[in-house]
């Protein structure tokens, strides 16, 4: 597929020619390549870089979007698609039964864009994961895409995080999700959550049991919100979560309590993020008691708190008797005392799992 003559745009395939990656398109020459993707039966994924891209050019991959039968993963990030480039590719996906992968972050996308994304998720029944962070869809727009939630039964991963959604946005999404049997992760991190949302979250795990993992990371639940959220979690015996990212939130010791408590009580978490946050050694030694009964979390980051050497030693002594613990993140904490500190220099390791803002801040160093 796609002959070889001279041209400025980058093609880029991978060995077995089912991956390509185009970079620098030209106008003239993606009509040329959307006319051979109307029929090819090779390509399984694309990816586009561009600048340039918009509108104009959405409406030639759209149309052929609508004939090909065999692309499964569209990677479309950062294209500046806008409200209209964005109609152009989901009113195509309406029609095409074979891609299961969309990521449009980065792309402008308001609550014009996300309406027409709703109307797609309405109909469509092979998307299995979105991404749409970074983008504006905001309060307006997550209505839209909410309500489309309550009929569509094929979205197993949706990130919507970076979108301003806000308390009100928050609320809707979480009241209608209530009756979706199919969603399993969930990224809402950095979307200027506060206290009003996390009851709605709350509300929504207390009958939630097809969630397995939620990012809230990067907003102000604070201690009220993260108290209401692990209540939740132990009050729905139901509940199917293992993954659950509460970082820089603002909450200190009453919040981090109730999570220990969660961890004394809940069977089903192995995953708990509660990185950038103010816990203090009260909160370290609620955690240490968790830890001494827990018997099925992996992986535990506290990270960035205020946790000095009593704290983190408690945390210590109780992984005598965890057993199941696989990964602790306790570094960059007010930890003095150099063998506590030497412990915790040991500990580090495992998958990297901390939120977005604490990454780039790490990565700045």
């Amino acid at each position: 597929m796609y002959s070889t003559h001279q041209r400025k745009t980058e093609w880029h395939y991978e060995m077995d020619r089912t991956k390509l990656q185009l970079k620098n398109v030209e106008y003239e020459e993606f009509k040329k390549f959307c006319k051979e993707l109307m029929v090819d039966e090779t390509l399984m994924e694309l990816e586009i870089i561009s600048y340039n891209f918009g509108a104009s050019y959405a409406k030639l991959l759209g149309n052929a979007l609508k004939k090909n039968t065999n692309l499964e993963i569209l990677k479309l990030n950062s294209l500046r698609l806008g409200n209209d480039g964005t109609k152009f590719i989901m009113n195509a996906l309406q029609v095409n039964t074979v891609v299961r992968v969309v990521t449009l972050s980065w792309n402008y996308i308001g609550p014009k864009g996300a309406k027409a994304i709703a109307d797609c998720l309405k109909v469509n029944k092979m998307i299995s994961i979105l991404d749409l962070s970074s983008n504006d869809i905001g309060e307006e727009g997550i209505m839209f895409i909410a309500k489309a939630l309550t009929i569509n039964d094929s979205l197993v991963t949706l990130n919507i995080s970076r979108n301003e959604l806000a308390d009100n946005g928050i609320k809707d999404l979480s009241y209608r999700l209530k009756d979706n049997k199919r969603l399993e992760n969930l990224d809402i991190s950095q979307n200027e959550i506060e206290v009003d949302g996390a009851k709605s979250i709350a509300r929504l795990l207390l009958f939630n049991t097809v969630l397995l993992s939620l990012d809230i990371s990067g907003n102000e639940i604070e201690d009220v919100g993260a108290e209401m959220i692990a209540k939740a979690l132990i009050s729905n015996i139901k509940t199917g979560l293992v993954k659950i990212s509460v970082a820089d939130n603002n909450f200190g010791d009453d919040g981090v309590k109730a999570f220990a408590e969660t961890m004394k009580r809940n069977t089903t978490l192995t995953f708990v993020n509660m990185a950038g946050n103010t816990m203090t050694d009260e909160g370290a030694i609620a955690i240490a008691g968790a830890l001494q009964i827990n018997e099925i979390l992996d992986t535990l980051d506290i990270e960035y708190n205020d946790i000095e050497d009593e704290g983190a030693k408690a945390i210590i002594d109780a992984l005598k008797n965890n057993k199941k613990l696989g990964t602790l993140r306790i570094d960059h904490n007010e930890i003095k005392d150099e063998k506590i500190r030497a412990m915790v220099e040991s500990m580090r390791g495992g998958d990297d799992s901390r939120s977005p803002k604490r990454r780039k801040m790490d990565d700045s160093v």
